[in-house]
């Protein structure tokens, strides 16, 4: 990296009592420097035992730079622009409270913006985290033909989603832009529908490597492929 400019890392949560903690930990590892790292955690007026471990975790972690928001429940756009808000970072990644990130990411996507001048969106390579299932092995499959596809897509200019897990944005340009549409059900797809009209750079950081739960089941399977379409 030329120059290390100060990242905010957003991690939204709403009910992701099972998970949230490893998620922010994956955070607080991230092999990036302490003083260049701002992260802001959001409690969306989750009814589960989030906002403890939230708590929990950050009062652990004191000498860390963690701001905590805890609202009534917003939805997920809404949660991202409180953040905004009151980030400080040249660059800002949401990070799914779902979702882990590996240590070496941020890192890799700050360089790979600093190589792409135009650049507003950088997405991750995801990955299926530790699948067990017939369902998630073949989503493990899915993923990793993404992956490729998303890497030739950007190349022309046709991303059309910025993923919830670690995509890092320009914050001065998301902010121009409005932040996040809180009226739509895909904000990381309105997102990169805005910042493409603009005539803006969407770019995936192959070598990236997200890790996000995936669905076990058929019915949780068509729950999640309903909402994405």
């Amino acid at each position: 990296i030329k120059k290390i400019p100060l990242v905010t890392i957003i991690v939204p949560a709403y009910n992701e009592e099972n998970t949230i903690t490893e998620t922010i930990k994956s955070v607080l590892n991230l092999d990036y420097p302490f003083d260049k790292l701002e992260l802001i955690v959001v409690n969306d007026g989750s009814t589960d035992s989030t906002k403890k471990k939230m708590v929990g975790i950050i009062n652990k972690n004191k000498e860390r730079n963690i701001i905590f928001i805890d609202q009534e429940n917003q939805g997920k756009a809404k949660s991202l622009n409180n953040a905004l808000e009151k980030a400080k970072g040249e660059l800002f990644a949401c990070l799914d409270a779902d979702s882990i990130v590996d240590p070496k990411t941020l890192t890799k996507m700050v360089n790979f913006y600093q190589k792409n001048p135009n650049l507003v969106i950088a997405t991750p390579a995801m990955r299926v985290k530790n699948p067990k299932t017939l369902f998630q092995k073949f989503q493990r499959i899915e993923y990793i033909s993404s992956m490729f596809i998303s890497r030739i897509m950007g190349h022309l200019d046709m991303i059309y989603v910025a993923p919830g897990p670690f995509s890092l944005y320009r914050t001065d340009i998301i902010k121009k832009l409005g932040g996040f549409d809180v009226g739509n059900l895909t904000e990381d797809q309105e997102i990169a529908y805005r910042v493409q009209k603009h005539n803006y750079s969407i770019r995936q950081c192959y070598n990236a490597y997200v890790y996000t739960n995936s669905p076990k089941n058929v019915k949780a399977l068509y729950k999640q492929r309903n909402r994405w379409f």
